[in-house]
């Protein structure tokens, strides 16, 4: 089973993969219900790229690429023997169990919008919640969701590794300060593969703090990074990264 974090992950994955998809004037789709054998794609594949394999090139393909089982195999068979987390077929729930309402609901609120944009180009909002991001320094009691902030200048909050659509967005972050960090500047950074942007704060009240930035992010092989931190050394207090919101940018097309 997969932590709700990677499943989360792999989806967001498909999502900017299905944008790809969408978006090549050449597709070809290879249904995994039909039952291909390795030989099956291989002799697909030289034809959709115009190769002159003759029957013996491509059962030499296919066995190469069996992992012993022989060219006859199905690919599903043989992925699951090469990768040992290949999906597999598995019932669908008709219910989810009361541990896991939650994080359904953590999930529904990342990839849902992932794959409107996706599908769609849909204007709806990646939704990234507090529960998605790592924290760095200790949390308060009783399951708090705010990370207490006593020490010196680090990183606070990081993560979660997403996979966002390459895209222009408005960035608005939430955040809930106490009133013992109000001298304290903070910085929130993305990072994807690179050092993509850094918004500082500087001033803020006592409670909820909303503040926004524009992001572009092209490269849809490397994941999000958010860095939250503090820059000088705090005595007292804490901090709650409520949750991220990525708004695509209406003037950029994707």
């Amino acid at each position: 089973k997969l932590h709700p974090i990677e499943a989360i992950r792999s989806q967001s994955a498909s999502a900017v993969a299905n944008l790809a998809v969408g978006q090549c004037g050449s597709v070809r789709y290879i249904e995994r219900s039909q039952g291909h054998s390795i030989l099956q794609l291989t002799e697909r594949l030289g034809i959709d790229l115009g190769l002159a394999l003759t029957p013996e090139h491509c059962r030499a393909l296919a066995d190469r690429s069996s992992d012993g089982l022989g060219c006859e195999a199905g690919i599903e068979e043989v992925l699951a023997r090469r990768a040992e987390s290949w999906p597999k077929d598995l019932p669908i729930a008709t219910s989810c169990p009361q541990t896991g309402r939650a994080w359904a609901q953590v999930c529904l609120d990342v990839v849902d919008g992932a794959l409107a944009i996706a599908k769609f180009g849909s204007p709806r909002p990646i939704t990234w919640p507090t529960e998605v991001f790592s924290v760095a320094v200790p949390r308060l009691p009783d399951e708090s969701p705010a990370a207490a902030l006593a020490d010196h200048s680090r990183k606070i909050y990081y993560g979660p590794y997403f996979y966002l659509p390459p895209s222009r967005y408005r960035v608005e972050v939430f955040l809930h300060f106490t009133d013992d960090t109000t001298l304290v500047p903070f910085s929130f950074e993305v990072h994807a593969g690179a050092w993509l942007s850094r918004a500082r704060i500087e001033r803020w009240r006592p409670g909820r703090f909303r503040g926004a930035f524009y992001l572009v992010h092209m490269d849809a092989t490397s994941t999000v990074e958010i860095r939250l931190r503090n820059h000088t050394d705090i005595t007292q207090g804490s901090l709650s990264l409520v949750e991220v919101l990525f708004f695509v940018d209406r003037e950029d097309s994707v």
